[in-house]
Order: structure tokens, then sequence, then C-alpha cells
């Protein structure tokens, strides 16, 4: 790998054989400049979709169906508030993030070609508004489910929630294993967050500077990574955190001067703002009224009404939280979990379980949140909370050591997989994962709650031997369902019991004799997801989730339920013969991943217990997932069915001299469909393997795909 020239103003980007660039520079500023340029050319097209939909402007360029996330983005004020937030940060982290946008600019010079009449003008704020913007349904969940619940949910704004981009079920996974647990001795961190694998690539990228020094995947648009590792410290993130907003009812009254409402002993007005988004194809604007109050002194914008009842979301994101920035480039300069911690404490962080392990050995899990400190008795109060009244109004937020966490479990290893804090790690249970008497909110989960994956994970990371890095690894890859031999048994017992035709007593062997694991080239892998799935279809969702609960949970097997085994049984030929033609398919020609005209047999589907495909309701409780879990859309006209999302972004990282470090980011590096890195990272998903990163290494010759030096202009970056 070049070395940054002595004149200091020169950025090398070498790419190893799967497009990823490894940035050095003199400083971080020429560093991000790097990180800015490189990111565009894997990705410019996406990034300035993603900048123009934070602006709210993408109705008038891509049209009406645009009109839900322009008013969801003027709705929450995503770019006023991240220009806000950016004029709060650290001069070091407003430097890299003009570099970063400075890099971009300058691609789009050397590239005026890739440059689209409607780009919008990079500027630092768009990445914070981009990350603001597709994260915010964290920071507004509880208020959303409080509301929906309740019935009083606008249709309209529970539309442009899901706008921006389709966010699937929770399916992420993240572990530390301890060196006591490990053969090599060394803290092992896995992150493997699960989401869409084509609307939201992932840039993976290595930075060296004197100053820093860490790889990792951030959004397109955005500079520092998300999920990643230094030469210290490594991370991972699942969904899971505690309360972060509510949504309060609010009695108004019509008034001279507008809606107001009354709050304790003084008036208060109902905000208002008429909004006119231009839209493509239509000579008059769209004219939308935005409704807020300010509960807890941010804004509280409308999203339900019931005659002289309004109901308002409020987050204490809504205004002044620092930009979520500000801890990432503490976790990237972090020396060890302790620091890693402290960058935590500005509370700017999204909702989420976090975990760190270090290179000395040690780790920590936060459940993290900019959570506010809520009175005696909201815990036990259901539904939306009074607002004409302080009664539960918010006393400040609970600084960082009131939030559940979790330092070196006595186990040896901990797990998120979207689980609740009490079942990651074997009993008994610390103190520091169990729900508090008080301020439950923090835990926010239901006690006892797992999940397929968390229990695979705990059979698979918890017992006497020590394990190696390669155990590990295989683990994070495991592509077996874990009660399927419960399910093969249940299905045996049934056939004895009721006579087959010989097509049907065919497919039945095949799932009888499941070893479980959804590989590409198992014939029975596919015969036991149809017949799981087709479970739902001749059955109740109550009386699945009762057959679910007796087969694996070792219940008693009636004749009712062999009568809807075999059911399930015969619609499964039926779907197999309509949508495959046939029965004889193994698991990767009917379920595929790829892009761009290149396709490689799938493996590791998750299903659902009580709807077919999708359902608009689906808890944890109605998945059976796999640890390397994908979700596929239905049928095409040949009836195969293609992978849209799942673990997109796998990392692994163990601590050994010299660090070993493993990635996989889906589809490929590029977004670019005339790249040769536009899908190539699928094979490696396709045959449950990974690829070396080269983290802090030199890249051997035969493996370098392109070289670039980048000659910075003096006053493009903050010297």
């Amino acid at each position: 790998m070049t070395a940054p020239s002595e004149r200091g103003r020169e950025v090398d980007i070498v790419r190893d054989e799967y497009g990823v660039p490894h940035i050095r520079a003199a400083t971080e500023a020429l560093g991000f400049f790097g990180v800015g340029y490189a990111q565009a050319e894997d990705h410019l097209p996406t990034i300035l979709r993603f900048y123009l939909m934070a602006s709210g402007k993408s109705a008038a360029v891509f049209g009406h169906e645009w009109v839900p996330a322009d008013i969801a983005t003027r709705r929450w004020r995503h770019l006023p508030e991240a220009r806000a937030q950016f004029a709060r940060l650290t001069p070091g982290v407003q430097a890299n993030l003009r570099a970063f946008s400075a890099g971009i600019t300058a691609f789009v010079a050397d590239h005026p070609e890739d440059m689209p009449g409607w780009m919008p003008t990079p500027e630092p704020a768009l990445g914070i508004a981009v990350l603001r913007m597709f994260l915010w349904p964290f920071m507004i969940v509880d208020a959303v489910t409080t509301a929906k619940a309740a019935g009083v949910l606008d249709p309209q704004v529970e539309a442009e929630l899901m706008a921006p981009v389709t966010v699937p079920n929770a399916a992420s996974n993240e572990w530390v294993v301890l060196p006591g647990r490990t053969a090599e001795n060394a803290t092992v961190v896995l992150s493997d967050p699960h989401g869409p694998i084509g609307e939201f690539p992932m840039f993976e990228f290595e930075l060296t500077t004197p100053t820093c020094h860490g790889i990792g995947v951030s959004a397109a648009g955005c500079a520092y990574p998300i999920l990643g590792h230094s030469q210290d410290v490594a991370w991972g993130q699942t969904t899971g955190a505690p309360r972060v907003s509510d949504c309060y009812a609010v009695t108004v009254e019509a008034h001279a001067s507008g809606l107001r409402y009354r709050y304790d002993n003084s008036w208060q007005p109902v905000h208002h703002k008429d909004i006119d988004l231009p839209v493509a194809g239509f000579d008059t604007p769209v004219r939308r009224q935005l409704l807020w109050t300010e509960h807890n002194n941010v804004p509280s914008p409308v999203i339900g009404a019931d005659r002289d009842v309004l109901f308002v979301a409020c987050t204490p994101y809504a205004r002044g939280a620092p930009a979520l920035e500000e801890t990432l480039h503490g976790w990237l300069h972090a020396r060890d979990t302790r620091e890693f911690h402290e960058a935590m404490r500005g509370l700017g962080l999204y909702p989420q379980n976090t975990m760190a392990g270090d290179r000395h050995g040690a780790a920590i899990y936060v459940r993290h949140g900019r959570v506010p400190r809520r009175p005696r008795g909201y815990d036990d109060h259901e539904g939306p909370l009074p607002g004409n009244s302080s009664t539960f109004a918010w006393d400040g937020l609970h600084p960082l050591e009131d939030l559940l966490s979790l330092r070196e479990p006595a186990c040896g290893y901990m797990q998120n997989n979207n689980v609740a804090p009490d079942t990651m790690v074997d009993p008994p249970v610390p103190p520091e994962l169990r729900e508090p008497t008080e301020h439950r909110y923090l835990f926010n989960d239901t006690p006892g709650r797992s999940n397929d994956r968390g229990r695979r994970a705990r059979e698979l990371l918890g017992g006497p031997t020590r394990l190696r890095v390669a155990d590990i690894l295989d683990a994070a890859l495991d592509d077996r369902w874990p009660t399927a031999r419960n399910w093969s048994s249940a299905l045996a017992a049934a056939v004895d019991c009721v006579p087959l035709e010989p097509a049907e007593a065919k497919l039945a062997a095949l799932v009888i004799d499941f070893d479980g694991r959804c590989s590409p080239e198992s014939s029975a892998a596919l015969g036991y997801w149809y017949w799981r799935t087709s479970i739902p279809r001749v059955a109740s969702p109550t009386a699945v989730r009762d057959l679910v609960g007796r087969i694996e949970g070792g219940g008693d097997i009636g004749d009712a339920d062999r009568q809807l085994m075999i059911a399930a049984l015969r619609s499964a030929h039926e779907r197999m013969l309509s949508e495959l033609g046939r029965t004889d398919l193994t698991f990767g020609e009917a379920f595929r991943i790829g892009r761009g005209g290149h396709s490689w047999p799938a493996h590791g589907a998750a299903f659902l217990h009580s709807v077919s495909d999708v359902g608009p309701e689906v808890t944890p409780a109605d998945v059976s997932a796999v640890l390397r879990v994908m979700g596929f859309g239905p049928p095409d006209a040949n009836g195969r069915r293609w992978a849209i999302t799942g673990g997109r972004s796998l990392r692994l990282v163990a601590f050994t001299e010299p660090i070993q470090s493993y990635s996989v980011v889906l589809y490929g590096q590029s977004s670019r469909p005339d790249s040769p890195h536009y899908s190539d990272q699928c094979a490696l998903y396709s045959t449950r393997t990974v690829r070396a990163t080269h983290f802090g290494q030199p890249l051997p010759p035969e493996q370098v795909s392109q070289q670039t030096r980048l000659l910075v202009p003096a006053g493009a970056v903050d010297d």
C-alpha cells in the first residue's frame, strides 16, 4: 500500500479484489476527503437520491409517489435539525464532515457525466440528515405504537413514516466472546445487522491516518462507520432499546388565534405550518398543513386525532440532541471499552443494543437511548398519556449510568440477537440485566423473551469447551433451523396415522429425514420450507400458535394437530407443483440471491408461523429463523424467490496477533450496475464463506484491483 506523500496533500486509495477501498492520508480530514471521493465512485446516484430525500424535495424530481416521504422529512425537520447539530459538533468532527462532503464534490467535478440535472448541492449536514431520516423510526416507534394500539394513528402519518425506506422486522445479531472462552485467548466480536440489502447500501472502507485506524461500513452519503472496528475496539448493534418516546392525548379548542389547549393553568397554542411540495408532472404543488405542540420543550407533531383530541409524538431526539457522528467519532478513536462507553455519554446514539469488545479482553453492553426521566406511575399507565397537564411531564434525561449495561459476563460471552436483556447470557442472570422495579421503561421488553436465533447462539457459544475463532465464525454463518427435528418427528407420527398419496408420501419422507440445515443443495430444506409455510394457510393463527407451542415445547400432539400437519403437507405439495412445476428441486434452485443478471443459490430463509408471506403485525415469536437469516420476496414468474433482506453486512473480528478481520457486504461494494463489484459478494454468502478484510496489512499485488492517488487542492479541507 502506497504511503502518503511527504507533501501531505495526497490521499492514496487502493482497492482490494472486492473493490473495498483502503485509504491512507496524512491527516484525518484528508482521509475523510478520500472516503467521500471513494464512496461517490461506488454510490453517487444513491448518495444524491438520499440527499434529495433528506432535503424533502424528492417529489419535485421523481413524482407523486414521493410526496409522503417529503412530508415526513418536513414534519420531523430532519435537515434543519441536522444543520443545528452540525453547528454544535466539535471542530475535528466538523472538519472531517466538511472534507467528506468536499470529496463527493471533487468526484463530481472529475466525472461531470455522472451529475444529474437535479443534483442537490452536497453540504456536511446532509449526511447527518440522512442518518437521522433512516433511523428516525427508532426514535418515535414507542409513541407511534401507542397511537396505533389505541386506534388513533393517522393512516397518512403511518404511510409517511414508512415512506423513506421499507424496514422489515429486525433480525440482527451481535456477540462478544471473551478471551477465557476462546482457544486463541482473544476477544472475538460479531456484528451482523439485518435489513434491506438493496435500497440501503452499506459502504465499506479502511481508513489509516496518524490519529486513527479503523475499518467498517457507513451508510451511503454518510462519513463515519456505524459498525466496524479499530486496532483496539470492535462493536455491533441490534434493535432493542429503552422507551424513548411518548404519545400524549391533548384536548384542544378553537380560538380566534387558532387551535389551543390548556396545560395546567395556562393556554398553549397548537402550532401550524402550511407546506407546498412541487411535484413532477403536476402544475400545482401539493399543500399539507403540519400541526405540532411543544410538550417537554420539544416540537411534538400531531400523528392522530379524534374529534377535539389531538395525539402527538414526543421524543427528546426532536431538538437539541447531539449528532450521532460525535459518538461514532469517539468510537473510532477509543482505545478500550471504557473510552468507547464514555463516547456515549452525550446520549446522541439512536436507541439500540450496543456491544463492544477490546484487544485487552474487556467487553461492554449498553441498552442505549436518549431516555426521558418519567414520573412515578408511568410504567403502569396504558395508552396515550394525558397531555393537558404536567402529570406525566419529563424531568430531564437519564444519564448514561442509569441505562442497562453489563461488563465481562461471568459465562464468558454475551449475545443479543434481538432478545430481552435477561436472556443474553447463561444463567444466573446478573442483576444488571434484570428488569428494574422502578423505571421499567429502561428495560422495555418482556422478561425472559428470546427467539430461535438467541437460543441457537447460546447453544453454540455456551458450554465447557474453548472455542476457536473458526468455530465462532462457523456459528455466525449457521443455517440450521433450531427446532426442525421437533417438527419432522411430529410429521412422522402424523404420517403413521393418515394414508397419503404416493407423491405426497415422497414429499413427507424428505421432510421427515430433514437434518434441519437450510442449505442450497438440500431438497429436504425446500420441502420443509413449503410445508411449514403452508401451515398458516390451512389453520387459524390461534391454532397455529398452539401447535407451535406444543411441538416446540414438548407437549402432546392430538388428532387435530396431526390432521392439520397432513393438510399442510398436501397444501405444500400443491403449491410446489403450482409455483415450481415439480417437487424435487433443491432449496438453492428455488431461492436465489443476486442482481444485474448474475445470481447464486441462496440459503438460510426465515418464515412466519402466523401468516403466509408478509403480515402487518409480526412479533419475534412469529418468526422461525436461522442465525445467518435471509428474507425473500414472493415467487417470480418462474417460481423463484429472491433475497431482499437479511444479513447484509456481517463482520467478525478477533483480537489475535495479528488481528483477524472478516466481512461480507451484500450485494457487493458498489451500487453501480456496470461495476464488477455490483453483486460479487453474493457468491460468499451463497457458499457460507467470508473474506479477509486485509485490515492493517499490505495488499498483495495480485489482489489490488485499482489504485488512485488524489491531490487535494489547498483549502478543500481544514488543515
